[in-house]
C-alpha cells in the first residue's frame, strides 16, 4: 500500500478510481482528481505547499514532485502524462 501521510494538518485527497503503486509516497497538501495513476517510487511531497492534480493524470515511475515554502505550488491540468527521464 502507498504511503499516505498527513503533514501540518493537511491530508492527501484522492478522486475515484485512482491507482497508487505500493511504494509511492503522497504527503501533505495533495489533491488529486479521478482516474489518476501514480506509479512505483513516485513521491508527491506537499509538505510545504500545495500540489493539485487534475483528472486522468499519469505520473510515471520515480517521479518526484515537491514545492518550495511560500514560493511555489504545483498545478497539473487534466489528461497529462509526466514521464521519467531515460538514460541510454
Amino acid at each position: 500500500m502507498a504511503l499516505i501521510k498527513s503533514v501540518r494538518g493537511f491530508t492527501p485527497e484522492f478522486g475515484e478510481n485512482c491507482f497508487l503503486a505500493d511504494n509511492a509516497a503522497i504527503i501533505g497538501d495533495v489533491k488529486m482528481g479521478r482516474d489518476c495513476s501514480i506509479w512505483f517510487s513516485t513521491v508527491l511531497r506537499g509538505d510545504v505547499n500545495s500540489i493539485r492534480i487534475g483528472n486522468g493524470v499519469n505520473i510515471q515511475d520515480g517521479s518526484v514532485l515537491h514545492t518550495l515554502y511560500e514560493k511555489s505550488t504545483i498545478e497539473i491540468g487534466d489528461l497529462r502524462d509526466l514521464a521519467i527521464s531515460a538514460g541510454r
